[in-house]
């Protein structure tokens, strides 16, 4: 099945000083191809200086992440970044980093 993904109503909501300081740069909201909010995300900002997009998860009693939702692959991954950087005007650096990740 191939489809396009369309990623539109893109909200930051602002993080304090401390969490910006940890790397935790913005919460997300957006609406998936016209029909599904999705809430939760995550704008981050790795050791290594890269900007990403990170979906929400619980962890459990061992650890380990469990996703409430997430792409099923790194390319689906890649675009969704890739749109979500264009929409808050991030520098188009860091947008063809997204893309071109492996």
């Amino acid at each position: 099945m191939n489809y396009e993904i369309k990623i539109s109503r893109v909200i930051s909501f602002p993080t304090t000083p401390e969490q910006v300081s940890k790397g935790l740069l913005a919460y997300i909201a957006c609406v998936l191809n016209d029909h599904i909010h999705l809430s939760g995300l995550t704008l981050r900002r790795t050791a290594a200086g890269e900007l990403r997009i990170v979906f929400p998860a619980r962890r459990d009693k061992r650890g380990k992440r469990h996703y409430y939702f997430h792409p099923c692959d790194d390319v689906t991954r890649k675009e969704i970044e890739y749109q979500i950087f264009a929409a808050l005007s991030l520098d188009s650096q860091n947008q063809e980093q997204s893309r071109k990740r492996a």
